[in-house]
C-alpha cells in the first residue's frame, strides 16, 4: 500500500486534473488503501487505453488534458504489497 506522503506528493491523489497518476488504484475492501498498478498487467492496459483516448480526443481537435482524466506517470512504480507501506518516504 502506498504511504500518505507518497499519495499526496507524487501520485497527487487529491488533484482533480490530468496530472494525477493514472496507475493509482483504491483497495476494494479498504477504501483508505491505495496501490500502484504500473508494474502489473493492468498498467500496460492503462497505457493502451490512455493512448487510444489521447488519439481519439486529439483527432476531434480537443485537448485531452481538459477532460481531467488522470494521465500522470509520476514515479517508477511499486509492486502491490497489501500490508507494507511503500513510497519515497519509506525504506
Amino acid at each position: 500500500m502506498l504511504s500518505e506522503k507518497h499519495l499526496e506528493n507524487v501520485c497527487l491523489l487529491k488533484c482533480k486534473t490530468y496530472e494525477k497518476c493514472r496507475y493509482l488504484k483504491q483497495d476494494a475492501d479498504d477504501y483508505t488503501k491505495f496501490y500502484c498498478q504500473k508494474l502489473m498487467a493492468e498498467g500496460k492496459q492503462l497505457d493502451k487505453d490512455l493512448a487510444t483516448f489521447v488519439q481519439l480526443t486529439t483527432k476531434l481537435g480537443n485537448d485531452p488534458r481538459k477532460d481531467n482524466i488522470p494521465m500522470g506517470d509520476n514515479c517508477q512504480g511499486y509492486p502491490v504489497l497489501k500490508h507494507i507501506k511503500q513510497g519515497y518516504d519509506c525504506d
